[in-house]
């Protein structure tokens, strides 16, 4: 039942949402000092410029750390348990948080190499997961 509840898409979010739907993970790219960020922001919030250019980046990552779920907050994932979230370590730089996917609870590590899933709830939403990448 992965995206039962639909996140908001707003001014600043909308290049992402829109990467997710055509297949690409889009993320903020600071063209002062060169630095990926996520979540989207006006403005860098490393060195303060305005803007910034949306970009592609490869989607690949290691897991920082994660939970398992056994019992969602939600009723909507309730059926879904028990399930992964995890932060993932972008190889661009920035941490990520998202669903794991393709793999038992009891085999998640720390630095998992993962890659990013694209999970299409339907025509309007894609939402971003992360798999086992193998090396």
């Amino acid at each position: 039942m992965l995206g039962a509840v639909r996140p908001q898409e707003d001014f600043d979010s909308k290049p992402f949402w829109d990467g997710l739907r055509s297949g690409h993970l889009r993320l903020q790219y600071c063209d002062e000092c060169k630095k990926y960020r996520f979540p989207p922001y006006p403005a860098c919030p490393y060195c303060g410029d305005p803007g910034g250019t949306w970009t592609s980046v490869s989607g690949k990552g290691v897991v920082y750390s994660w939970i398992v779920v056994h019992r969602s907050p939600l009723r909507e994932y309730q059926e879904d348990a028990p399930y992964v979230i995890a932060l993932v370590d972008l190889k661009e730089g920035p941490r990520m948080v998202g669903r794991l996917v393709g793999l038992d609870p009891e085999d998640v590590r720390a630095d998992l190499p993962v890659f990013v899933r694209y999970m299409e709830i339907d025509k309007d939403l894609t939402l971003l997961a992360f798999e086992r990448r193998m090396a």
